[in-house]
């Protein structure tokens, strides 16, 4: 149960990181190409929290059924493997929080400046023209980090994708 609630968590912090690119995308129109492929990996780590929500209920449920017919007895290496996933998506989890973070502060700057611009504190012209230098600047501090995460992350699923291939899941 504890991976069941687990996957859905990850399912929730993969969507809202997935808006984020996806409104990130949409605000910034010259984003640089990594940007975009970050967008597209967030899609595909959905899709596949999402089949990997759907797949373990359907086998917690075939656990479960074979529990009442007297099944398996061995449940030990069951539980250690468990167990081995839920690190996995733990730290998957992890990963997909601080990408979360990074992204929220890129879309927070498009909102503080057209919060500066209601305000009249500065002209128009000028924050439009400074967000694009703004935000580059502050993507290009964290584009390193972005980028050992998201191979951070592409491991982290495949490895939980070849994890529980082994486990027949």
């Amino acid at each position: 149960m504890e991976i069941a609630a687990g996957v859905i968590g990850l399912v929730r912090v993969t969507t809202a990181a997935s808006l984020q690119t996806r409104k990130l995308c949409e605000d910034w129109k010259d984003a640089p190409r990594d940007v975009h492929h970050l967008r597209d990996e967030l899609d595909t780590c959905e899709a596949f929290f999402r089949a990997l929500r759907s797949g373990i209920a359907e086998w917690q449920l075939g656990v479960g059924l074979e529990g009442e017919k007297g099944g398996n007895p061995s449940t030990a290496g069951l539980t250690a493997a468990i167990g081995e996933v839920g690190k996995l998506l733990s730290r998957s989890n992890s990963i997909l929080e601080t990408l979360k973070t990074i992204l929220e502060v890129l879309v927070r700057e498009r909102d503080a400046s057209s919060a500066a611009s209601v305000d009249g504190s500065s002209g128009v012209e000028g924050i439009q023209s400074s967000l694009p230098k703004r935000r580059k600047i502050l993507w290009l501090r964290r584009v390193d980090e972005v980028g050992k995460l998201r191979k951070m992350l592409r491991h982290s699923t495949r490895d939980i994708g070849l994890f529980l291939t082994l486990l027949n899941v």
